[in-house]
Order: C-alpha cells, then structure tokens, then sequence
C-alpha cells in the first residue's frame, strides 16, 4: 500500500508494452493474444469531453481522469486535460482518477484487469499502435469539422482497446500480481467504447459511457464481472490536498423528476462529494456532487454491486465494510485495498451494496449483517480519501460473444447548503442527510437515462413502448422498451419561410 504522494509518482506513465492485435480490429472477429517476441508500442490517446457543463477527461487505455497521464495533452486540441471539474469553468474537481475494471474464472484462473487499480498495479488495458489504436471524433453539430451523420451526440469519443498483454509495464517495470507474485494473465478481451456528451441543458450535466466486452480469446469465461472504479479525491484542482474529508454512498432509485406523484425509478447510482462542501471558505467552495449512474440493465448481467474503502498504510485506516457472510482475508491486515486478482475479483462480484460512509460509527460489534471495524470511530466517519467501485455480474462469456456495459457519469449542484452540517457527524448521519440535497443530481442521472433508453418508445417496434405509471389520470412513462435509443431530445428543426413586401 502507497501513500497519495507515492500513489502519483508511480503512475506517471507514458508509453507501455502490448501485445498488438490482427487486423480486423472492427469486424468482431476472435483474435487471441500474440506471443511474447510479438510486442510493439503503443500510444497514450488522451481527450475531454467539454461541450455540456462537465469536463471529464479520458483515454484509449480503459481510464478516466489525467491524474494517471501527468504530462499529457488533448490529442485534438493540444490543450490540458482536465479530470472532472464541475461546473465547467470553475476550479473545482471532482475526480483524482478511475477506471475500468473487468473480471472473471478461466479454468482454475480467477483473473482481474484493470486500467488501472489507484496504488499497485495497472496498464492491463492497453489500444493498438497508431494509427488504429486513436480515439475517434465524431460530432452531429453541422458546423463541426468533425460533423458525421454517424455521430450520436454533439461530442463522440470512440476507442478500442485490449487486454492481451503477458507483461504489462508501469514505469518500465514488469505489473506483478500482489498475491500470486505473477506477471499479468490476460482475459483476452476486446473493449469497444463510445462516449457522449451534449449541450442542451437537460443532458449537459452528464456523458454517457456505453462500452462493448468481446472474449476475443478461445475459452470461455465464466462469472465475468465488469465496474468502473472511481477515486474521487474532490478538492480545488490547483491545490494539493484537499482529498482527506470525502463521502460517498449509494441509491438504488430515485424519484421521477417533474411529477405531482410520488413516482420511482429503479436507476443504481453512486456519487462521492465533500463532506461539508466547504462553505465557509472563501473561493473554495466545493457544494456538488458527481456519481456513476449504471443505465444498462443490471438484471440481465447481475447485481449491482457497491463496494468502497479507504487506502492506508495505517492497517486500522486501510478499511472498507465486509459482510458476516461473505467476508474474506485481503492477507494484508486491512479490509479495504483490494490487493491482487483474487482480491479485486471479490469486490468486483460479492453482491453487496455497501453502508453509506458516513454511517460507519453506527454499525456496532454486535451488527448482524457488517463486521465490526477496528476500534470505536475512524478518520473515515467524517470523511477520509473513500473510493468505490460500482460493478455488475455475473454473467458468462463465451469465445467471440460480446456483453454492453451502459453507465453514465454525472453531476449534481449545490448538495451541500448548511455551513453546519458537518456538525453530526459521526453520531447522528441520519440529521446530516436531512440536510444534503440530491435532487439535482438524481435529475440529471434520470435525464440520462431516458436519453440511454426514450420512455414511450416502442425502439424495435414488437408493441411494447416502457414502463408507465398513471397519475391524475395522466401516463407518466418511467423507463423505455429496454432497447437502446442514445437520443436527447433536441429543438425540432427551424421552419423554412420567405418574406413577400
């Protein structure tokens, strides 16, 4: 385990090892990794997404955020990259890093690979050489020069990336698994991802991560699991610290926005903020939040599951919520870093919707269902440097079969409005939620949704348009037909005219 410190210097990575990949990279043909004589190259593509209210960042190496990228510049306009700030144009981040995470059994393997894992190891996720391996531009603004009538949203990223890669570098040195004393054993996968934004004020709070896995290997892989893994550390970008006061919980639905009922959606969302927002500073006011919405439907592929942790030396600090039934021995000490393929892989598919943070006091020696931590009260009850990882599976995958994985990345404003509120905690988290609003967000998380999958749409024309509820004799759709639509509602078109004198 690493302090933050050591955890930056270690992932100041440019260029890695690859085992590079057939051609054909498009047609979903099965290709499985090339021997270890056969590695080349390959390059860092970094972009942002920037045309809506939220900057975030991203790559062709299966994460997000340019803390892992130091040193990096926009492949399309040469300018920095920022992680997450929100609202744009503040100073405000929301986001150290995160990644993609993909898991699952081969044979007697349980294996893990991981963009990147925030203090160990990573590069496990790697693009093809230049130019085949680039992001992608696409735009439906006319006035683009990136303009395509194949484009989605008014800013598109497209990226493929692999995990076929035996020896996986960070800093020239070979990833080495923490358990197994292993070099990295590939899933053979390919990862297809297409990401987009949009400027209309309903949807410009979001960017919505849609993202094809293909077992492009010749054995199947059983309980695969998929996650993005979010460190949030949100503090003001150009400072330090900042990260060590965070709180982070979930929601498995949320309220239909602009209804006179009281109507739910089931949408599974994680979010991460300041503890208090900071509202008596001056200049540095942090009142948002940002979360990861899950949009594909977590019924077919399984769970979801929530799981975050504090990362510590200290092993009393180093701690994340274990359930009596399915605990299980890190062998480091602590209960929150995942160390290692089997660790990861645990987090990734035990089911659990772990306890809000900010509700670690109350869980007691005699808890039925969580362990006891160690010790009364931790730093972490008032907020600590929390991470999760917000995940589905199991699911199986067999040679050349693909599952998507829809999610989407979004913030919400002003949660924080009470300077004081961070006056109960840890003792009374139920007083300090009364006083958090999270309207916004779940907002704009249902907005992505419905842009995900348009309620009242029947997509694929078979008779059935969504879910509805009606309320004073009005239908309120919820959800759509479960087929994907990716279309915001936009302004219809201008009308032609003439003028005659």
């Amino acid at each position: 385990m690493t302090t933050h410190l050591i955890r930056t210097i270690r992932l100041l990575v440019s260029t890695s090892v690859l085992a590079t990949s057939a051609t054909g990279r498009d047609s979903g043909e099965n290709r499985m990794a090339l021997s270890p004589a056969d590695i080349q190259i390959s390059q860092r593509c970094v972009t942002e997404h920037n045309v809506g209210d939220i900057a975030l960042g991203l790559d062709n190496f299966g994460t997000i955020g340019p803390t892992y990228w130091t040193g990096t510049f926009d492949f399309f306009t040469g300018q920095p990259v920022r992680s997450c700030q929100y609202p744009i144009g503040s100073n405000q981040s929301y986001l150290w890093g995160g990644a993609i995470w993909v898991g699952g059994i081969i044979g007697t393997d349980t294996l893990v690979s991981v963009g990147v894992d925030g203090w160990n190891s990573g590069e496990e996720l790697h693009a093809d050489v230049e130019p085949l391996g680039a992001i992608r531009y696409r735009s439906t603004l006319s006035g683009n020069s990136a303009y395509s009538n194949g484009a989605v949203s008014h800013q598109d990223f497209l990226a493929t990336y692999y995990d076929t890669c035996q020896y996986c570098t960070v800093d020239g040195a070979l990833v080495r698994d923490w358990l197994d004393k292993r070099t990295h054993k590939p899933l053979n996968l390919r990862i297809d991802q297409r990401t987009y934004a949009w400027r209309y004020p309903w949807i410009d709070d979001a960017v919505i991560w849609d993202v094809s896995i293909t077992n492009i290997g010749t054995t199947a892989i059983s309980k695969a699991c998929i996650g993005l893994y979010v460190d949030g550390d949100v503090k003001i970008a150009s400072e330090d610290l900042g990260f060590l006061d965070d709180v982070t919980g979930f929601m498995g639905s949320t309220d239909i926005p602009g209804t006179a009922c009281a109507t739910q959606k089931p949408l599974p969302l994680a979010w991460i903020a300041d503890n208090d927002g900071d509202l008596t500073t001056w200049g540095r006011q942090l009142p948002h939040v940002t979360g990861v919405a899950v949009l594909s439907d977590p019924a077919i592929l399984g769970g979801p599951s929530y799981n975050w942790w504090t990362s510590s030396s200290a092993v009393r600090c180093d701690f994340g919520p274990m359930r009596r039934v399915n605990a299980r021995d890190f062998g480091s000490g602590g209960t929150g870093t995942p160390l290692g393929d089997r660790n990861k892989y645990y987090i990734l598919s035990n089911g659990d919707v772990d306890y809000d943070a900010v509700f670690g006091a109350t869980i007691g020696d005699n808890d039925p269902i969580w362990l006891p931590r160690q010790g009364d009260l931790l730093p972490c009850d008032e907020g600590g440097d929390v991470r999760y990882l917000l995940s589905v599976g199991p699911f199986d995958l067999a040679p050349g079969q693909s599952v998507p994985f829809t999610f989407a990345y979004v913030g919400g404003k002003d949660l924080h409005t009470d300077p004081s509120n961070l006056q109960n905690l840890p003792l009374d988290p139920w007083r300090y939620y009364s006083h958090l609003n999270f309207t916004n967000l779940t907002n704009n998380a249902v907005w992505a949704s419905w842009v995900y999958d348009n309620p009242g749409v029947d997509t694929d024309s078979d008779g059935y348009a969504g879910q509805f509820s009606v309320c004073n004799s009005d239908t309120i759709w919820t959800a759509g037909d479960g087929v994907p639509d990716f279309r915001a509602a936009f302004p219809p078109p201008r009308p032609g005219f003439t003028v005659k004198p």
